[in-house]
């Protein structure tokens, strides 16, 4: 390893973790990435080593967890900063699905471009940016919840999926001149729960009554399990693989279920995954056939 581990085997690996100073974690230079997918340097490898089974036989034996599960509305919004020099958004789309992810990794890098762009003109920037705006929030975030909570269901625990749509355009938002559009974005609900989050909350005289929404939506869970009041009605319905896109859109001064997911495109991710090498054999316990 570039940093210094040695040992072969996870005790070892997670002690050598706990060793280190957190300014090793910066120390990025010399590492070769071109052959990993992904953004991030320092992420769990799901190789089959550091968890020791496939994720649905460890959810299926570990203790029953109640399970809550939100992304915001746009939660890719603030990320296409990180490919400023790309000289085409099909890099966005080859930097998650690389040989290490999936088989014939051009050959659906292209399926899934097609996908987002598709009925889409080239020339119309706004509209491609924003589809792929929503390529990295369902690549990243999106698919990930949508598993959380098919999967914690599938073995027997309660999950409730939530997606955070609320965004006030007077809100004072530090960073909203960054992006190309202002709407809910990776961290928003983070500030009406807990006080602060992407720079100094200041709130506008709307947003101290979506800081008591989001107060009782989670403290709530944290007491009973269920973000519902016990003894009031139950808006959010857990999540139930007999509505698979069902989710509770939270915004102000309406909340309600929807039934239609991120308008139904995390199905590509689906397919998919059907042949991906990480997600077959390793993440799940299903072997691919050669």
């Amino acid at each position: 390893m570039h940093h210094g581990y040695t040992g072969e085997d996870s005790q070892s690996l997670l002690a050598w973790y706990h060793a280190q100073p957190n300014s090793r974690w910066f120390e990025t230079t010399g590492v070769n990435k071109s052959e990993a997918s992904g953004s991030a340097y320092f992420s769990p490898i799901f190789d089959g080593d550091f968890f020791p089974k496939p994720f649905d036989i460890l959810q299926k034996e570990a203790p029953k967890m109640d399970v809550l599960v939100t992304v915001n509305e746009h939660e890719g919004l603030g990320f296409l900063m990180l490919y400023p020099n790309r000289t085409s958004d099909l890099e966005i789309v080859s930097d998650v699905f690389g040989p290490d992810i999936v088989r014939h990794p051009e050959e659906v890098q292209k399926k899934i471009y097609e996908f987002y762009m598709e009925g889409v003109d080239q020339n119309d920037k706004k509209t491609v940016e924003l589809k792929m705006i929503n390529f990295i929030s369902d690549s990243w975030f999106n698919h990930g919840a949508l598993e959380t909570v098919r999967q914690s269901t599938g073995a027997g625990n309660n999950a409730y999926l939530g997606s955070f749509d609320y965004y006030n355009m007077d809100s004072k938002d530090p960073y909203a001149s960054w992006f190309p559009f202002r709407a809910a974005n990776h961290n928003s609900e983070l500030k009406y729960m807990l006080g602060e989050g992407m720079g100094k909350f200041e709130p506008v005289e709307e947003e101290y009554k979506v800081i008591d929404l989001m107060g009782r939506l989670v403290t709530n869970f944290a007491k009973y399990g269920n973000p519902n009041t016990p003894d009031g009605p139950q808006l959010w319905e857990k999540y139930n693989l007999s509505k698979p896109l069902a989710y509770f859109k939270i915004d102000y001064p309406k909340m309600d279920m929807k039934d239609n997911f991120q308008n139904g495109r995390l199905k590509i991710f689906d397919e998919i995954n059907e042949s991906g090498e990480k997600y077959q054999g390793i993440l799940y316990s299903n072997e691919l056939s050669s």
